[in-house]
């Protein structure tokens, strides 16, 4: 009896206990419905204001009396939505200006050091339409943020409020960030330009690590600045054939005739891949010096090669594309089915695949 008593009490608790959870669930849901009800009532309130704005007929003066009066969370979404798509470099930093004076704004960025990561990105957000040079301190704080989404916010604030030290900062933190990370990264380094440069031509200069190298190479490949591809270059020796094949696709961005020779020894490299990145790049650059070398790339071993090479003759003017048409009547069994198979492509299958 007291054991089966026992396990009746422990029933009992355990009944209530998931009642009282479910409850809580119901209470949480439709507070969070009703919420939602009143920002999306608040938001309605700010949208012919905020339309006018953004085409000219308000001036942003007009517009901080209805954003005071507003939630902040409502405030942020609402005009962060409507001036990201209209407002030029100049404009968002008087709107800056003006906003990070307000004290809603003030409150918004005072979460940047909150435990909860969904309070740091509403800071991060915010620093997007009114940070101003002052708050570079806090642009670091969230770019070092431990969560991904806060970080990927801060990003966008980049462009316009990041110098040389936080340039730096991104450079030698991006060969260990997640694929998504990176690509942000580095649009947003691109969206810096010059104070970015001098790093990264120093990175590819000093860097050992051929994981981290390799992020270098890509990265100055997206960057597409011939300076940095000059450094690139240096390493179309290095060991690892990524490495490699990295140098071979960034110098798709060095329009020179001293690129020729960096390409033409990748284009004999002992790794297949590297050898089509090679040839893909001299069709990119419209190396018409490298036709006969990209015209015995056809008999190569491995056929993504000849294929590169194929689709590289088509975009290296007359000459590339009499030595395709020759090839199609080669001995070269090989070499003859990559000419055919380019040859009957459209213009636009061969851009993709030059691309791909």
């Amino acid at each position: 009896m007291r054991a089966s008593a026992v396990l009746s009490l422990v029933a009992g608790v355990q009944v209530v206990f998931l009642l009282l959870v479910v409850g809580l669930l119901i209470v949480s849901r439709r507070r969070v419905t009703r919420m939602d009800r009143q920002h999306q009532r608040v938001a309605l309130q700010l949208e012919e204001p905020l339309r006018a704005w953004a085409i000219g007929e308000r001036s942003t003066e007009s517009l901080l009396p209805l954003l005071r009066n507003m939630p902040p969370v409502v405030a942020l979404e609402s005009f962060a939505v409507h001036s990201a798509a209209c407002v030029s470099r100049a404009e968002r930093e008087t709107m800056a200006r003006m906003l990070r004076r307000e004290e809603w704004v003030h409150k918004l960025l005072a979460l940047h050091t909150s435990r909860r990561w969904t309070r740091r990105l509403r800071a991060a957000r915010t620093l997007v339409v009114a940070g101003v040079p002052s708050d570079r301190p806090m642009l670091a704080t969230l770019l070092a943020d431990t969560h991904p989404v806060v970080v990927s916010a801060a990003l966008f604030a980049v462009g316009t409020l990041a110098d040389a030290a936080i340039a730096t900062d991104l450079v030698d933190r991006l060969p260990e960030q997640s694929p998504f990370l990176r690509l942000r990264m580095t649009e947003s380094l691109h969206a810096i330009g010059s104070p970015a440069l001098p790093t990264v031509r120093a990175r590819l200069r000093e860097e050992n690590d051929p994981q981290r190298l390799r992020a270098f190479v890509e990265l100055a490949n997206q960057l597409a600045d011939p300076r940095a591809i000059v450094a690139c270059a240096a390493h179309a020796g290095h060991a690892d054939p990524e490495v490699r094949r990295a140098v071979a696709r960034a110098c798709q961005h060095y329009f020179s005739e001293r690129a020729h020779p960096v390409l033409l020894s990748l284009l004999v490299d002992a790794h297949a891949d590297v050898r089509a990145e090679a040839a893909r790049t001299l069709g990119a650059i419209r190396a018409t010096a490298c036709v006969p070398a990209l015209a015995h790339a056809m008999r190569d071993l491995a056929h993504n090669v000849r294929v590169a090479a194929a689709l590289a003759l088509t975009e290296v003017g007359p000459a590339g594309r009499r030595s395709l048409a020759s090839a199609e009547a080669t001995d070269d069994r090989f070499a003859a089915d990559a000419a055919r198979l380019v040859s009957g492509l459209s213009r636009g299958a061969i851009r993709e695949l030059m691309e791909a």
